[in-house]
């Protein structure tokens, strides 16, 4: 009997090893570059709740703005899709504390987190370190929302961008609204000026049915000026360093 216990307590002393060295080579083998996702619940800007996502250092609002300032597409209310403005109409957006309008590189921060970008040219680019890029196929997807028609995504961000259209100029150069359903276009706090021509910057991103595309563009919606409240207008979404 001393002999089958001793043996019995060396085969449990054996698998409480094993099980500890699995643990362990599991801990060491992730994969600390994969992105850090939480899903953080709300934010109140202007009395409404907005849902959030937390991407590494970064919590980013998960919805299209939808509050006083702006208009829906075509003046027909979606709360799903949200208000469309100008970028300057923003500004007199109230924020809590912390938030912000997304930079550039906050944008491509997160693109490069989801798959990055691939080269391409354009005479329409402004920055050639930045801008000259088209985002993967890919990282589109994981950006865009699931369940939406046409514009297809895992989300696997949990960003969940939306294809609210946008307002931009059209034949004749007279101002339309174009693309619900199978384009966005997020606000940039980033202007610049080219030719005695403000450039606002807008990060834009599509699907339509397997094709998914995205990249930023500055000549949906040139201003002669930085106070211009007039011309073209895209979604938004805010951000905040945690």
């Amino acid at each position: 009997m001393k002999k089958e216990n001793l043996i019995k307590t060396l085969l449990l002393i054996l698998s409480v090893c094993l099980t500890s060295f699995q643990f362990s080579c599991k801990k060491e083998t992730k994969n600390e570059d994969s992105p850090q996702i939480n899903i953080t619940g709300t934010v109140s800007i202007e009395g409404r709740e907005y849902k959030t996502v937390t991407i590494d250092n970064l919590e980013w609002t998960s919805e299209n703005y939808d509050g006083k300032n702006g208009v829906y597409y075509n003046q027909i209310v979606n709360h799903s899709y949200g208000k469309m403005l100008t970028l300057f109409e923003t500004k007199s957006i109230i924020l809590p504390q912390g938030w912000r309008i997304p930079t550039v590189k906050d944008y491509v921060d997160l693109i490069n987190k989801y798959g990055g970008f691939e080269n391409y040219s354009s005479t329409g680019i402004i920055d050639g370190k930045i801008l000259d890029k088209k985002i993967n196929t890919e990282t589109v997807k994981n950006l865009l929302s699931t369940n939406d028609g046409s514009f297809r995504g895992t989300n696997k961000s949990g960003f969940n961008a939306l294809p609210a259209g946008l307002f931009q100029p059209g034949k004749n150069q007279s101002f339309e609204f174009e693309f619900k359903g199978t384009h966005t276009a997020l606000w940039t706090s980033d202007i610049y000026l080219v030719s005695n021509v403000y450039r606002p910057m807008l990060l834009g991103l599509g699907s339509d049915g397997n094709f998914a595309g995205g990249s930023f563009s500055e000549s949906a919606q040139p201003i002669m000026k930085i106070t211009d409240d007039t011309r073209g207008k895209g979604s938004i979404r805010f951000v905040r360093n945690k």
